[in-house]
């Protein structure tokens, strides 16, 4: 993944006073098992493959980071604030789409004498055949998860939230993204906005996690998603309250 630049905290955020960018947190569900379907050879190929990909579609406006693992972020530089989120997030799902099209595009015009299957292919699969193996190889996923918000994520309070802060409101959102893209098997967005009058006081020094799922309950963050009814929010809520009322220190202020 050495095509694009990698994360470095306080390196997203030029100018706090008067950036304004819009963040686009993508998870590629192909590589969460991609050296274990496909074997360390095989899965180093497919990731330079769309390293490169990527790093060629990026355009002036925008700059992309390798997070973490099968996180990367996207950020779109200038951007027309009469732009709707889920341009965004087409955007990125169609790189990903586009990039699993043209690999298995390749891969089945490769002539069949290169078709070699080793030991690690077969462990896959005891019935698949050696011709059918690399058609069964190459099949990737291309499903994405995206989690979508802007700097400044508060309206009245530019430096409030810094883009460490970001990056958890950007997990967050990626995080329910993904649970709908596991649900129903599709790519997801979910893009998290606060009110004009969110006051600052409810985002700082605070878990931002729990900040912004509060935020949503009492209206202060606005949703927006892919999802047609499949994610109830208030049942999440709930769940999270639940899980992280055990590990709640007195620090943390409530929303």
């Amino acid at each position: 993944m050495s095509n694009f630049e990698q994360w470095y905290l306080n390196d997203m955020i030029h100018q706090p006073l008067s950036d304004r960018l819009r963040f686009a947190m993508f998870d590629v569900v192909f590589l969460k098992e991609l050296f274990l379907l496909h074997g360390y050879q095989r899965a180093q190929d497919i990731e330079r493959q769309l390293g490169e990909y990527l790093s060629e579609r990026v355009t002036q406006s925008g700059r992309l980071y390798h997070f973490a693992d099968t996180l990367f972020i996207y950020i779109e530089t200038n951007w027309d604030e009469n732009t709707k989120p889920e341009a965004l997030a087409q955007f990125v799902q169609t790189l990903i789409e586009d990039f699993v099209t043209q690999y298995q595009n390749t891969v089945h015009e490769a002539p069949a004498k290169d078709a070699t299957v080793d030991t690690s292919d077969q462990l896959l699969d005891d019935h698949t055949s050696i011709d059918a193996a690399p058609q069964h190889l190459a099949r990737l996923t291309p499903h994405v998860a995206i989690g979508l918000a802007e700097y400044p994520f508060l309206p009245r309070a530019y430096t409030s939230i810094n883009d460490q802060e970001l990056i958890e409101i950007l997990l967050t959102a990626t995080h329910q993204a993904s649970a709908l893209a596991q649900q129903s098997e599709e790519s997801h967005w979910v893009h998290f906005s606060a009110i004009n009058t969110a006051p600052a006081a409810s985002f700082v020094n605070t878990n931002l996690r729990q900040a912004c799922l509060k935020g949503i309950e009492s209206g202060l963050v606005k949703v927006k998603t892919s999802s047609n009814g499949l994610m109830d929010w208030q049942k999440d809520h709930e769940s999270d309250k639940k899980r992280t009322s055990f590990i709640d220190d007195d620090s943390n202020k409530s929303v």
